[in-house]
């Protein structure tokens, strides 16, 4: 494969690039063998993994996340095209406190799996502009 000319896959219309895989490995790394038991993977069957607190209310389901002050333009994002995007695509309410005000962001939903969803992607969001 040159450089200049690099592989070209076409998929659904969409052009992409074939980059080579070089695979490195370590004679001093050790494999460790996890095991997970039936217990572990029936938990997660019925309702996401995660380490929040997604509470029942009487008009759906509510998670506060403790998000500093600094990040919250970035969850707005330009005229509130990321928070609206994320409304959209998760099916639930995003309320920001207002700039330089400190406080929770607090994601309602009428899904446990919208509301753990909407979490997420603010996490992502977040960790990603710190």
């Amino acid at each position: 494969m040159e450089i200049l000319r690099p592989v070209l896959i076409n998929i659904h219309g969409r052009i992409y690039r074939k980059n080579a895989v070089q695979e490195e490995s370590y004679e001093e790394e050790e494999e460790d063998n996890y095991s997970y038991s039936e217990a572990d993977a029936e938990q997660c069957l019925d309702e996401p993994c995660d380490a929040h607190d997604i509470q029942q209310t009487e008009k759906g389901f509510r998670c506060a996340i403790d998000v500093p002050s600094v990040l919250y333009k970035y969850i707005i994002g330009k005229k509130g095209e990321t928070r609206k995007r994320l409304e959209s695509e998760t099916k639930t309410s995003i309320s920001i406190p207002k700039q330089g005000v400190e406080g929770q962001i607090v994601v309602t939903g009428a899904h446990r799996a919208a509301v753990a969803s909407a979490v997420t992607r603010v996490e992502v969001l977040i960790d990603s502009f710190r």
